[in-house]
């Protein structure tokens, strides 16, 4: 039982935090995150992330004034009088900064599958803003919402069939009558 302690003890010593804030590091988001929300006490705090005590966060946070102005600012948004949709705005974009970099690394890791890693990379690239979405966007008026849909076959199909239509062409014809054709050098013909 006393090994059990110890163990315990060794490890909630263990400090997870980086000693500079200006790196981008996950553990640190997180800890803003914890102080801003305020559901534990701030001893747990200090105790998962390595601290030990709420005097050695003190501490900590004394000197690292950028992770205390984070907090401030988190906690300024999360306690606002706006309504509900924009404070869960708020903490999804939270959520969505915290995961950022786990997607960059499922992105970069060879060992995952490559559609995971392509996957990862394409919504590295929307959250980013470098996907060419917004600019195509403002181009075209939308007639829906914008979506991706990849298909897989298993069976070896070679021959693909889909149903194209521009808003000028499903307000004067019906889109069903609209196909393409993959030819033998991949390239498509309308068929009408």
């Amino acid at each position: 039982m006393r090994n059990t302690a110890n163990i315990d003890a060794l490890i909630d010593e263990v400090i997870v935090l980086d000693d500079n804030p200006a790196v981008d590091d996950a553990m640190i988001l997180k800890l803003q995150y914890d102080l801003a929300l305020q559901l534990h006490p701030f001893e747990e705090i200090a105790i998962r992330y390595g601290l030990g005590t709420s005097e050695r966060l003190y501490k900590y946070l004394r000197g690292h004034p950028n992770v205390v102005a984070n907090v401030k600012k988190l906690r300024a948004m999360l306690e606002s009088e706006e309504g509900v949709e924009s404070r869960v705005r708020i903490k999804a974009l939270a959520a969505t900064e915290n995961l950022i970099l786990a997607t960059a690394s499922i992105a970069a890791d060879p060992r995952i599958p490559a559609q995971q890693r392509i996957d990862a990379f394409k919504q590295l690239n929307r959250v980013g803003g470098v996907d060419g979405s917004n600019a195509a966007n403002s181009k075209h008026a939308a007639i829906g919402a914008n979506f991706v849909l990849n298909i897989h076959f298993r069976s070896g199909e070679e021959k693909i069939v889909a149903t194209v239509a521009n808003h000028e062409e499903v307000a004067r014809s019906n889109p069903k009558h609209l196909s393409l054709e993959a030819d033998e050098d991949g390239e498509f013909d309308e068929e009408v």
